[in-house]
């Protein structure tokens, strides 16, 4: 019988060449854990790509200084981007440990990015100036919180699909995989920062960086995961 290509690469990249090794984990989640691996691989790669292309250092400063946004609020939006993601995980680590599934609730924080990025695109489209400047920052709260739903929701559901020994592996693989389209995007925004620094290249980026999570979306909700 042969083995599926998908099969076979996992055991490739994990060193596997016999029985799957499934510690910490059901025998139904072992019996997903190749694909379940993937998906979560290609989620997460999706969405350190749209952190990138929406950056708050570089891509929405830029863009709320060519909507003429206050410098006050300018300087508020990497505080609220970092902080608004950590500080809520605490509330709500008790509320998501009580689910029996989880994914749904990473899925929900993901459209909520979705359209929080999307927003900031529509809202650099549309508007100028201090009324701008707050409704950027206004999607960028919502875009904390919802981060803060998806990270605490990602730990929980990567520990019921993944076995322990290759969870490190695969927070390698997401890291090596999304190091290199993000070091391609970098040096495409940098470019094209140089040659077409209009509004309309910033708000595109916003699109994009907005799909990425959707994409992501899609593909977490094939995720396999069992009530526990």
């Amino acid at each position: 019988m042969s083995i599926p290509i998908l099969e076979r690469l996992y055991r490739f990249l994990n060193n596997e060449n016999g029985e799957r090794v499934c510690k910490d984990i059901t025998k139904d989640a072992c019996d997903h854990t190749v694909q379940n691996f993937f998906r979560i691989l290609l989620t997460h790669t999706l969405t350190k790509l749209g952190d990138t292309l929406s950056n708050p250092k570089t891509v929405l400063t830029w863009l709320m200084s060519y909507v003429n946004a206050p410098v006050y609020l300018i300087s508020l939006i990497v505080p609220i981007r970092e902080s608004g993601a950590m500080i809520p995980q605490v509330a709500i680590s008790k509320y998501i440990s009580q689910k029996p599934i989880r994914k749904w609730i990473w899925i929900l924080g993901s459209v909520l990015q979705f359209v929080s990025i999307a927003g900031i695109g529509l809202v650099g489209l549309s508007y100028k100036g201090i009324l701008a400047g707050w409704l950027m920052v206004g999607c960028l709260v919502v875009f904390s919180l919802a981060r803060s739903l998806s990270s605490v929701t990602s730990k929980d559901v990567i520990g019921k699909t993944i076995a322990k020994t290759r969870r490190g592996k695969l927070s390698g693989y997401t890291a090596a995989l999304s190091g290199v389209l993000v070091l391609v995007a970098g040096l495409f925004i940098t470019y094209k920062s140089e040659t077409d620094a209009s509004v309309d290249f910033y708000t595109n980026l916003m699109f994009f960086a907005s799909v990425m999570w959707l994409i992501a979306t899609l593909i977490y909700s094939t995720i396999k995961e069992f009530q526990g």
